[in-house]
């Protein structure tokens, strides 16, 4: 499956305390006729932080059956417990039409590199589906290395790293230190640019 292109963390809609799967479901199939060429479930826009178990899993259904195979399905599943991220990987790379899942850097408890390898190595073998990494140190507070995300790269089951870091400098290193083996997506609007510049493949 091609990660490349526009990818949309979809906001989860809510209605009187409860998530509103029409709104939700319309939303998908709006940005899918708009061309995007994929669609992020519980990531961090979709506040999957203050999501029960069942909601984020409900969300990911409502998502993966309104998209319908038109374009890719990522569902976030990482936090910062190794061992729910696991269990959570586990269930939500099994849900139908879901093509990867994604998993961010363990906020709060900063890890050490070794550690972030330890937590990711974790959910790659835990995961039916394709894995993407995600780097976002401004919500995390500890940022991968170019060198890590290099190393889990190679990984054939690691299809794609989201960069959010808002450093151009460790986007180009993260570039070379990925060298090809997975795309690299930028997560801010504001340095989509100049790193697709630099060769990287799109944008969540």
């Amino acid at each position: 499956m091609p990660f490349t292109g526009c990818f949309t963390a979809v906001v989860t809609p809510f209605l009187d305390e409860r998530l509103d799967e029409d709104a939700l479901a319309a939303h998908c199939v709006w940005m899918v006729e708009q061309g995007v060429e994929g669609i992020v479930a519980c990531g961090t826009t979709g506040e999957s932080a203050t999501l029960s178990t069942d909601e984020k899993v409900r969300v990911i259904e409502v998502v993966a059956e309104a998209v319908g195979g038109r374009a890719t399905v990522v569902a976030g599943t990482g936090s910062n417990d190794t061992a729910a991220s696991v269990a959570f990987t586990q269930r939500a790379s099994r849900i139908a039409n879901v093509d990867a899942v994604m998993a961010v850097v363990p906020y709060y408890v900063k890890p050490s590199q070794a550690g972030i390898r330890a937590h990711f190595g974790a959910i790659l073998d835990a995961s039916a589906a394709p894995v993407v990494l995600y780097n976002v140190p401004g919500r995390t507070v500890v940022s991968m290395s170019a060198e890590t995300m290099g190393r889990l790269a190679r990984d054939p089951r690691v299809v794609a790293i989201k960069e959010a870091s808002g450093d151009l400098v460790l986007g180009s290193r993260t570039l070379c230190a990925v060298d090809g083996h997975a795309s690299v997506l930028s997560g801010d609007d504001a340095t989509t640019l100049p790193l697709m510049a630099l060769g990287a493949a799109g944008t969540i």
